[in-house]
């Protein structure tokens, strides 16, 4: 008996991955051998059962390409995330979206089980830009180093009209602002008279903690600041 015939059915011409079938290549343990060419212009020999079951897809070179693409993360190398600039704005980045996607995160219960979520274009990036790179186009990079991601109006989402760079001490004067005023002669929620005026309420909140008047706040039409092909509220 031959050795094709004890290996079974030929796989000459079979293309798995990037791997086409040439010839035999002996047993290895009784396992059959095949001699295969790789699109990249290498050879290689793969076991049977690897082909088969897609554990072997190239000679090597598609393992090196998604090294490559790993150590690679959203236009930034993994080498200058941890010693350049942003490191501090990618990890911002990062715990962001995991408190509003993974259930694993411990503040998940206050982020995404509440119903928060992170833009598509953080997460997912637009216009050939990753999340990451257009996260930093529109946010900027940090002030300072206790400077930390904040949404001006607590339950609405991370995006662009809702987030700032404010220290620990501007996050909780916002959060003290009055919710309830005192508007056109009636005792209202703020949302309410932001509603009344047309005027977006997390721009509104922004307003009171600069120091703005009440009037002032909601009297004053919103002006739309162009920001790198975007318009943001103000």
């Amino acid at each position: 008996m031959g050795q094709h015939d004890r290996q079974g059915p030929s796989m000459i011409g079979c293309k798995f991955g990037r791997l086409t079938v040439v010839s035999a290549a002996g047993y290895a343990k009784k396992v059959p051998l095949w001699l295969c060419q790789c699109s990249c212009g290498n050879t290689k020999v793969a076991r049977d059962g690897n082909l088969k079951h897609g554990g072997t897809q190239s000679c090597g070179c598609l393992h090196k390409e998604r090294t490559r693409a790993a150590k690679t993360t959203h236009g930034y190398t993994a080498v200058t995330l941890m010693g350049g600039k942003r490191k501090q704005e990618y990890r911002i980045w990062v715990t962001m979206i995991r408190r509003c996607t993974s259930p694993r995160e411990d503040s998940y219960e206050h982020y995404g089980a509440k119903g928060i979520t992170v833009c598509d274009r953080w997460r997912h990036g637009e216009n050939g830009k990753s999340g990451f790179q257009c996260f930093i186009a529109d946010m900027g990079d940090k002030p300072t180093r206790n400077h930390s991601i904040d949404r001006v109006e607590t339950t609405g989402n991370y995006e662009p009209s809702n987030c700032r760079w404010a220290t620990s001490r501007e996050q909780i004067q916002t959060r003290t602002i009055a919710k309830w005023v005192d508007w056109k002669g009636e005792r209202m929620p703020l949302t309410v008279a932001c509603e009344c005026e047309g005027i977006p309420y997390a721009n509104a909140r922004q307003r009171l903690f600069q120091g703005w008047t009440l009037d002032r706040t909601l009297t004053t039409p919103v002006r739309k600041v162009p920001l790198r092909g975007r318009t943001r509220a103000t």
